[in-house]
């Protein structure tokens, strides 16, 4: 796995801020959208992962080779995602293809244990690599979200005012990184490069493939 999942890059969220919008807010607190299927309608995960009296069994897009997580449990495996990346990750990487590797792997373990079915029956060997890239490349993305919230909240409240998605820990980790000279310039340039943008995704925690996926389901 972790030879896998190290591959993406990921942006830091000093460095390469994330396109926001309304709906682009964080994993954790999300709404989900109006489901069309009404018995899972309100039920969080572990309710949802109750009432099927199995673990979720996750798609993905295979179709498209975007390997992007798409169907029914597509926002679980979101939020749940957004969740696990920030208790087992620290925010002081300038990408995530620096984080630990171990980091990584109880990510995916935590995934696996008894909550999703990501696939390895369904999909077969053929596809577990792409499968795999595909939630590192989610993971990269929850982190540099992580990231950016951390940095904006450290620069309207300040040091002393710790934000609520970190632990002591993690926030001085977080002070510490911001404060770096590379990070603080480079943070200044990609600001400047962000106002060139003509549009700006408001999909939210699903991926395009998620949203194609519901559309024409």
């Amino acid at each position: 796995m972790a030879d896998v999942i190290a591959q993406s890059h990921g942006g830091d969220g000093g460095g390469c801020d994330p396109p926001r919008g309304p709906a682009d807010i964080p994993a954790d607190c999300e709404r989900a959208p109006p489901s069309k299927r009404g018995r899972h309608k309100g039920l969080n995960t572990r309710e949802k992962r109750e009432q099927l009296g199995r673990p979720l069994p996750l798609e993905w897009d295979v179709r498209g080779r975007t390997y992007k997580e798409i169907g029914e449990y597509s926002s679980n495996f979101s939020r749940e995602l957004g969740l696990l990346v920030r208790q087992y990750t620290d925010p002081d990487c300038p990408q995530w293809s620096k984080v630990p590797n171990a980091s990584k792997e109880r990510i995916l373990a935590h995934l696996e244990d008894d909550l999703f079915d990501i696939g390895r029956t369904r999909y077969g060997e053929g596809h577990m690599p792409g499968i795999l890239r595909g939630i590192d490349t989610s993971c990269a993305k929850k982190y540099s979200d992580w990231k950016y919230d951390i940095k904006e909240h450290l620069t309207i409240n300040g040091p002393q005012n710790r934000y609520g998605g970190c632990t002591d820990t993690q926030w001085q980790k977080a002070i510490d990184f911001f404060r770096r000279p590379e990070i603080t310039k480079r943070s200044v340039v990609n600001k400047e490069n962000r106002k060139k943008l003509k549009e700006l995704s408001y999909g939210g925690s699903q991926s395009i493939s998620a949203l194609r996926y519901k559309n024409v389901s």
